[in-house]
């Protein structure tokens, strides 16, 4: 119910699309009303519905925690057309969510927890404070934060969790608990959309897996408990993310496809993109262990005195091959390179995402094909600026090719390549 445990994700997906992030009544920086009303299920499902139509979105995601899948869940029941509705805006609402996540979520609750909540009802708000304290006993290991969190959980995460614990009010978590209402398997059914389920290990996981023979299981996040985004974000959203990509077809999200439909406008010979061309050192020192090398360089240009076909030609001798791996059609005459001593390619690789494996083989098995027939001779290799795409393939080739490590393959071009390597 509280933001802050949710600020990885919303640190992660707000770089991709818009975050509607919500703090529910009685928590964070919302409002604290006296009324239980305010509390039940029925009563957070109208607020984000009021939010919803307030923030219309084509394609709504909803990534709940705990009891917010219970929320989540009687949010889309809520949402979904009904004869008996004049609400014309809720179709609307529920034919733009196109999935569900849930992390930990709870099936309902058990005949000892509605005792528990009975018992709760005629239980004075200074019993509940001291059972509280006595349950925070032993601080960051206390009962209290075990309870949410996996015995690995660093103590960062724990100080925060006891403190999330502190600042719970007695008398919300009171409203919130009699208000609560748990969906029935009718509720769960009523589902539509893609839903992902994730939770932290648990021995259920043992016998669930054993058992289930049709239905992929849920995400299972190893060493995590309750607290799952939070002890375990750099799983978790990479999961959500890949789930909602590849399984829900929102491309829009994947950083990938922004770049490059971002980029598909820009000018790389733009007045600022040119001066940065010209301060850039045009082709580093051979880069391998031989006897052919590397050299990475920025791409030609036909019209410069320096860095042209012709000038190219007459200052390396040593190389006999020129790899371009830009997207674009080059800036120079590659037909000035026909009956000279150096053979030109084009391996094109998309710019500021990370070459495919399939570029990178391709890249390889050709420098490979390059050293067959000119034994000895140097690689010229370029993108635009001859860094970051050209030393990923070069570093790559390094790597399988040539048995550097990755540390040393990075330090490699760094030194070869300045004054940024790779």
């Amino acid at each position: 119910m509280n933001l802050e445990q949710f600020e990885k994700q919303i640190e992660y997906f707000s770089h991709s699309t818009h975050i509607l992030a919500i703090d529910m009544c009685g928590y964070g920086g919302s409002d604290v009303p006296e009324s239980y009303q305010d509390y039940t299920t029925d009563a957070y499902v109208e607020d984000i519905v009021t939010l919803l139509q307030r923030y219309k979105s084509e394609e709504t995601v909803l990534i709940c925690h705990s009891y917010g899948c219970a929320i989540g869940t009687h949010l889309y029941s809520r949402l979904q057309p009904s004869s008996s509705s004049s609400d014309n805006t809720t179709p609307l609402l529920h034919h733009s969510i196109k999935a569900m996540v849930m992390i930990g979520p709870k099936a309902a609750m058990t005949s000892r927890e509605e005792n528990g909540k009975k018992q709760l009802a005629r239980t004075p708000d200074w019993v509940i404070d001291l059972a509280r304290k006595l349950d925070r006993w032993g601080g960051i290991h206390s009962k209290s934060v075990n309870r949410l969190l996996h015995a690995n959980a660093g103590e960062d995460l724990r100080r925060k969790q006891i403190q999330w614990n502190k600042s719970s009010r007695t008398s919300v978590l009171r409203r919130l608990v009699m208000g609560l209402r748990y969906p029935t398997p009718d509720d769960f059914r009523k589902i539509q959309c893609p839903l992902l389920l994730m939770a932290g290990e648990d021995l259920i996981y043992n016998w669930c897996r054993a058992a289930n023979n049709r239905v992929q299981l849920p995400f299972i996040i190893p060493k995590a408990g309750h607290q799952t985004m939070l002890e375990k974000w750099e799983l978790v959203t990479p999961i959500i993310s890949t789930f909602l990509i590849r399984d829900c077809g929102m491309a829009a999200m994947d950083p990938s496809w922004q770049i490059t439909v971002k980029c598909q406008e820009e000018n790389k010979w733009s007045l600022k993109n040119t001066e940065k061309w010209m301060k850039t050192p045009i082709i580093s020192t051979p880069i391998g262990r031989g006897p052919g090398k590397f050299r990475a360089m920025k791409v030609l240009r036909q019209t410069d005195p320096d860095h042209s076909p012709s000038a190219f030609l007459a200052h390396h001798p040593e190389v006999g091959f020129i790899v371009d791996i830009s997207q674009r059609e080059p800036s120079y005459r590659t037909t000035d390179f026909e009956a000279t001593s150096i053979c030109y390619t084009k391996l094109p690789s998309v710019s500021k995402i990370p070459p495919a494996k399939e570029d990178v083989d391709r890249f390889i098995a050709h420098c490979n094909a390059c050293w067959i027939e000119k034994p000895g001779v140097e690689i010229a290799v370029h993108c635009h600026y001859g860094f970051n795409r050209t030393g990923f393939m070069i570093c790559s080739y390094l790597i399988q090719e040539q048995k550097y490590s990755v540390a040393e393959a990075l330090q490699h071009f760094l030194q070869a390549r300045q004054p940024i390597g790779l």
